[in-house]
């Protein structure tokens, strides 16, 4: 209850929900940002952007949106609406969305975007994972090679029966789409994980900032923090998952499989109809090299504050 409570006042995501000008910020950052499924925009294209848009709205509306383009840009990547961060790499300046600003997207995603319910794929998918985790957590040696053979045994079964008949029995058309719109609705869960993760690294790294502002800090104690706070984050569940999935990811072989199956994917006419509104899947391994690479950033400029302040106390 306590939680909730705050969150309801504090947290950026939840209070946009409430903000007057709501449909206005939800509508046009899923527009920019999942609508093309880029990670991060130019700072100048998305004031354009943002500009034809209010005027397409302002049209129907007049004075509905009475503020400039820039005026709401800045306005969201205030400290107070925190949802767009803008990133000064090189020439351009870039915006990304913040991992509050996921959050509140991923919501509008999961209750207008689903077609259908995909309940047979969501059961069937909770069932393997189940058996996976009771196959994978036995360290009994007969046990585990019950269930090896058991699974040989349904797959020779499998194949005997398709070279017997001569016929393969394909997926129906409802649980082909329903297993599509799953992987994709799982996809963009994992984008926005990685917005949580990125979050965690800043955090570490503006913490640290604060504590350089402390009077009479040590440089050696704030190298120690930074370093146990890496290493507990890089310790945690959610970070062993990222970067076990990062040295996947990075494997040339396999992008190569990962883009060969969705290859075949998109060329399957059952999901014709489909892959037009769900564009994420084909993008898919540039989409997470994108998103986890700003994670890699994140740590990096995080070792560079440290670099940074070794170097102040060796010139020193």
């Amino acid at each position: 209850h306590e939680q909730l409570l705050f969150d309801l006042k504090n947290a950026p995501s939840l209070k946009l929900m409430r903000r007057e000008h709501a449909a206005l910020i939800t509508s046009f950052l899923y527009r920019v940002f999942k609508g093309t499924q880029v990670v991060a925009i130019p700072l100048n294209e998305l004031i354009e952007r943002l500009d034809s848009y209010l005027d397409y709205l302002n049209e129907a509306n007049p004075g509905l949106y009475p503020l400039a383009a820039t005026a709401y840009i800045k306005q969201w990547s205030s400290e107070e609406y925190q949802l767009l961060r803008v990133v000064s790499r090189g020439d351009e300046p870039t915006v990304e969305l913040t991992a509050e600003a996921e959050r509140a997207i991923g919501w509008v995603e999961e209750r207008y975007r689903r077609t259908f319910v995909s309940t047979e794929s969501r059961l069937r998918s909770i069932v393997l994972l189940l058996e996976e985790i009771i196959a994978k957590s036995t360290e009994d040696v007969p046990a585990r090679l019950q269930q090896l053979e058991a699974q040989r045994d349904a797959l020779q079964h499998e194949i005997d029966t398709i070279r017997a008949t001569g016929h393969v029995i394909p997926s129906t058309s409802t649980e082909i789409k329903e297993r599509f719109l799953l992987a994709s609705e799982l996809a963009r869960q994992m984008r926005r994980d990685f917005a949580e993760v990125e979050q965690n690294f800043r955090a570490i790294a503006r913490a640290l900032q604060e504590r350089q502002l402390q009077p009479g800090v040590r440089k050696g104690e704030l190298v120690g923090y930074m370093l146990d706070a890496d290493a507990e984050l890089r310790e945690s569940d959610q970070g062993r998952s990222f970067y076990a999935f990062w040295e996947f990811l990075m494997s040339p072989s396999r992008q190569d499989a990962l883009a060969e199956i969705l290859d075949t994917i998109y060329r399957l006419p059952t999901l014709d109809v489909l892959v037009r509104d769900h564009p994420l899947l084909r993008q898919l391994t540039r989409a997470l090299i994108d998103a986890g690479e700003k994670i890699v950033q994140s740590n990096y400029r995080l070792a560079e504050q440290v670099r940074r302040l070794l170097d102040d106390r060796t010139l020193a």
